[in-house]
């Protein structure tokens, strides 16, 4: 049809055989413009050899392949003109500086502008006038994030983009890709890494021994097994940690729990329970301001008792909004979660949260200081949740995961199984423990000045 452009990258039949050994087969792919394209699949699936064939590196057995419409064969030049590419495995000279290597590679192209460098430079604090063989190999990875963004391509092809970059910088690369989509760039991420392409990508396929399966994220997938099966693979200690023990992403109730509630929510609500609470006591009482309250006509069990209180309601706020939230995310999306479940799951949270904003209140109200209470309740929560993974792959341990505080409120998948009512109990029976230990603690001892 007239006035239709092609497609950012179109395969058909793409197939590379390496002697006996087959790379991809009948590789069958579009990606359109402006699109984060996701490429998912472990080590050896064939990812690497599909962006080898794309930029003419390496010659197809049979098939085609095409960028913007020109074959990457025949036209290969102007494709890698509109092309900016970083590989899995990168390679640089030792002996050169970071802006001469950065230099080079600009001219190649018939010139980059400097300012373009400096700035993704200093986004990413990568020091251009340092010699390569020094850097470290995070900084060896930000120069060809540099190197692939510094001319501000049509197209990019990064072969794990973020490979040893710390965690700050990571976001900044996935930042970055989010940019140069959303100002038309199509962006091919080609990753085994399940949670970096999900941050970043529209669309994913999965690539398993040199075949594709084309998915989309939720609600689309919950069409397709692969993505699931691909999560599956995953070791059991990585799918317990981060994903409650499961990561079916083709049912409702796993999708949900895996992307809201087994880890992201819980970890919200207690960073801010913990740090608020460990600030009610021994937080006023660095700043000298609990010996004004005191100094008032109240009991100091009271104080706490009052104190926790009102942190239970803006808890119980919390918890009302993120329900609030995912009922109208899941209508929006028809995930088809009962409102009862979606209740229990937002309770458990909140719960959750409740149990350790009550440790820091007690940890504060025994011992002055507010650093060590912070550091208690949440060397404590992290235990909590490391534990809870660990017994879910090492059967010696699975009996004792009854008894910590993940298990009790989200250890069931409320969303699948409905309210943990006994864990429930559990939960504010502990809680009510450590708030009188909170109020006894602080009854007997000195108040620091």
């Amino acid at each position: 049809m007239a006035g239709v452009s092609p497609p950012a990258i179109e395969t058909a039949g793409l197939t590379k055989f390496y002697g006996a050994q087959r790379g991809i087969e009948e590789l069958g792919l579009r990606v359109e413009h402006g699109e984060v394209f996701g490429f998912l699949g472990p080590n050896g699936a064939g990812k690497t050899t599909t962006i080898r064939l794309l930029l003419d590196l390496i010659r197809p057995t049979r098939g085609r392949a095409a960028v913007a419409g020109l074959d990457t064969r025949t036209q290969s030049l102007e494709v890698r003109r509109r092309t900016g590419y970083l590989p899995g495995e990168l390679r640089l000279p030792a002996r050169s500086t970071v802006a001469a290597f950065l230099s080079f590679l600009g001219n190649l192209r018939g010139g980059v502008k400097r300012s373009a460098v400096d700035e993704l430079a200093d986004r990413l604090e990568l020091g251009l006038e340092r010699r390569i063989g020094d850097l470290s190999k995070g900084n060896k990875q930000k120069v060809g994030v540099v190197a692939a963004f510094m001319h501000d391509p049509e197209l990019l092809i990064l072969d794990e983009p973020t490979d040893g970059l710390d965690p700050l910088r990571r976001m900044d690369v996935l930042e970055l890709i989010r940019e140069r989509a959303a100002a038309g760039r199509t962006v091919f991420l080609s990753s085994h890494d399940l949670a970096e392409v999900e941050h970043a990508a529209s669309r994913v396929g999965i690539v398993r021994d040199g075949s594709l399966v084309h998915v989309a994220f939720y609600p689309s997938v919950r069409d397709d097994q692969a993505l699931s099966d691909y999560a599956k693979d995953l070791p059991e200690s990585v799918r317990a940690l981060f994903a409650g023990g499961e990561l079916d992403l083709t049912s409702p109730a796993g999708y949900l729990n895996s992307q809201i509630f087994a880890l992201t929510a819980p970890l919200v609500l207690l960073i801010f329970a913990i740090g608020d609470r460990a600030g009610v006591v021994a937080g006023e009482e660095e700043r000298g301001t609990l010996d004004l309250v005191l100094a008032h006509p109240v009991r100091r069990r009271d104080y706490v008792v009052q104190r926790f209180l009102a942190l239970a309601a803006l808890i119980a706020a919390l918890g009302a909004a993120l329900l609030a939230c995912v009922t109208v995310g899941s209508w929006l999306v028809d995930l088809e979660i009962g409102f009862g479940r979606l209740f229990a799951a937002s309770v458990s949270v909140a719960l959750l949260a409740l149990l350790y904003c009550a440790v820091a209140l007690a940890a504060g109200s025994l011992v002055p200081g507010r650093v060590r209470a912070i550091a208690v309740a949440a060397a404590l929560a992290v235990a909590a949740w490391i534990f809870d993974g660990l017994a879910q792959a090492v059967d010696v341990l699975d009996p004792w995961r009854r008894i910590e505080p993940y298990y009790q409120a989200l250890g069931q998948n409320p969303l699948r199984e409905g309210p943990p009512v006994g864990g429930w109990g559990l939960l504010l029976g502990a809680t009510a423990v450590l708030v009188a230990v909170a109020a006894a603690g602080l009854e007997r001892r000195d108040v620091r000045q």
